[in-house]
């Protein structure tokens, strides 16, 4: 189940996001893991963050999240989003139009997620 700080996401978003956290499975360490997805859009810079496990929780004191990837864009930017995957443990830049909604920025964030995840 998602969870979402500062955006109450439209049905396109929310629909996304089901099918992401259902449907997209990696392989990491011969593992199949499952993301779960995080949003936290402020009004100076807007993140998405999935956390990919096996099929449980961490919780507070549980496990660590196998791997975890972060989006963020600032809406000043214009047109470059930062992604950051803790495996890699450094930003890449990633080019992509200007947002006009935080709604709009987290559905292309996870479509750009999927597309990673399982190249066509």
């Amino acid at each position: 189940m998602a969870k979402f700080f500062g955006l109450k996401p439209n049905s396109k978003a929310r629909r996304t996001i089901d099918d992401f956290e259902n449907q997209t499975t990696i392989r990491l360490d011969n593992r199949r893991l499952l993301g779960k997805v995080y949003a936290d859009i402020g009004e100076d810079q807007w993140a998405v963050s999935i956390a990919y496990n096996l099929a449980m929780d961490p919780g507070l004191y549980g496990k660590e999240n196998d791997l975890e990837v972060k989006y963020s864009y600032v809406p000043e930017s214009g047109e470059i989003v930062q992604r950051l995957e803790t495996g890699l443990g450094q930003e890449s830049p990633i080019s992509a139009v200007p947002f006009t909604n935080p709604n709009d920025f987290v559905v292309w964030a996870l479509q750009k997620e999927k597309a990673l995840a399982h190249p066509a």
